[in-house]
């Protein structure tokens, strides 16, 4: 079964003019050694440690110099839901250090 993005991330990154996402595939081990990765829980950054303990992986608080802040996963939530993770993460990502 392919996975899709979620229609309400769709409206957000449409209303956002927000470039189109590709589609949603697993983590592998090719993806861990070339990337720095940047997740929104400590779940997830744990389950990616627990397979590859030496990914570099933070929270997106984290790589915005902040304290770790888990940001709720909206999966199954509203629109406003969505919408509030959203901006969580707007928040956040324009205070990367590019």
């Amino acid at each position: 079964m392919e996975e899709r993005t979620n229609s309400r991330s769709l409206n957000i990154i449409e209303e956002n003019n927000l470039p189109a996402p590709t589609p949603p595939k697993q983590l592998t081990a090719e993806d861990v050694q070339k990337a720095k990765l940047v997740v929104m829980g400590r779940s997830h950054k744990e389950a990616i440690l627990g397979r590859w303990p030496d990914a570099d992986v933070r929270l997106v608080s984290e790589y915005a110099g902040e304290t770790s802040v888990d940001i709720p996963d909206p999966y199954g939530g509203t629109q406003s839901q969505y919408e509030e993770v959203f901006l969580h993460l707007k928040e956040y990502i324009e205070k990367f250090n590019w």
